[in-house]
């Protein structure tokens, strides 16, 4: 089950009210989920991909009335609940149905245990982020090359773009053998990024998002700390999957990201060291002609869905997981 549900914006998108069509728009897709899980025939699991817990209460509804054991990835949902009273109580629902009933957390990376006592779930599932099948060795840049360094993605506050892109534009410009890129959608772009004179490529679909990819040596990013300090980034599996090497906060899970089971990227722990983060990226992906063991390592040992595969049929079969690590997985004990 996931939140990628059919289009239904014909149907609310006339509200004249920002609020409003919110909540046509999630009540869309929560009776979208829950007819999903209600038409299952004898399922013997289930798997939510993303959701978000605040207006979820029908599809939990739903699972519970299946009586088989339900998964679903952790991605954002401790940290958001202090966004609102709504997302609280959403965030204390699913925490009750982890400790009752069959619902495990999955969380990519990095077991919730650095996280306070209240915002943690008693059990869950720890796996790498996975990468695609098929991603793309890096290769170093041939002599005479520019290395390309892109900040790519969306642009949202928790991503703060404008001091990135100002340290980045001054180490290009001090660096003649870079260039700079910056890879976003052009319609939610305002005015004031194309004055910056700034190399913009638009990246409103998915081939044209994978393939700057591609063509980048490095994807450096920022992001905001009470976001992301506790949470993955799909822009930063994607990098590393498409052979780049990424530059990132020292963040647990980003880290972790970067550097399980081998270490591909480079992290700072203030904007200030990105200048020494980028010297150390650059001299990584100069070594790639010659040291592509530790990408194929990379991809192809720990970071594929087989062993979560392993933890979640153990886990159907039995109601429990009774080894400690299957493979890479983490099955997280409660504490005494």
């Amino acid at each position: 089950v996931s939140e990628k549900t059919p289009d239904r914006s014909k149907w609310y998108r006339w509200i004249p009210f920002g609020g409003l069509r919110q909540i046509a728009y999630q009540a869309l897709i929560t009776l979208d989920m829950t007819r999903e899980v209600l038409r299952s025939k004898k399922p013997e699991a289930i798997f939510i991909f993303e959701h978000k817990p605040q207006y979820s209460a029908p599809l939990y509804l739903a699972c519970l009335w299946k009586r088989v054991p339900v998964f679903f990835f952790v991605h954002g949902i401790q940290q958001r609940q202090h966004i609102s009273c709504l997302h609280r109580i959403g965030f204390r629902v699913t925490q009750y149905l982890v400790r009752h009933k069959a619902f495990w957390p999955l969380q990519f990376e990095y077991s919730d245990r650095i996280l306070s006592r209240k915002e943690r779930f008693a059990r869950g599932i720890v796996t790498p982020f996975p990468i695609p099948p098929g991603s793309r060795l890096p290769s170093a840049p041939r002599s005479g090359e520019r290395i390309r360094i892109g900040v790519v993605g969306l642009l949202r506050r928790d991503k703060p773009v404008w001091k990135l892109l100002e340290q980045l534009k001054r180490y290009c410009q001090t660096h003649e053998n870079c260039e700079l890129v910056v890879g976003t959608p052009f319609w939610q772009m305002d005015a004031s990024m194309h004055e910056q004179g700034l190399n913009l490529v638009d990246t409103a679909d998915q081939e044209a998002y994978f393939g700057l990819l591609a063509s980048l040596d490095i994807v450096a990013a920022d992001y905001e700390r009470k976001s992301f300090e506790f949470r993955s980034s799909g822009v930063l599996n994607d990098a590393l999957a498409s052979g780049c090497c990424m530059v990132a906060p020292d963040y647990p899970v980003l880290k972790a990201q970067m550097s399980i089971p081998v270490t591909v990227g480079v992290w700072f722990s203030e904007l200030n060291q990105l200048p020494a983060a980028l010297d150390k990226a650059i001299t990584m992906v100069k070594n790639q002609a010659v040291d592509t063991a530790a990408w194929l390592a990379y991809r192809q040992n720990d970071r594929i869905l087989a062993n979560l595969g392993e933890a979640m049929k153990e886990i159907i079969e039995t109601g429990q997981c009774s080894r400690e690590r299957i493979g890479v997985i983490e099955i997280d004990r409660p504490e005494p």
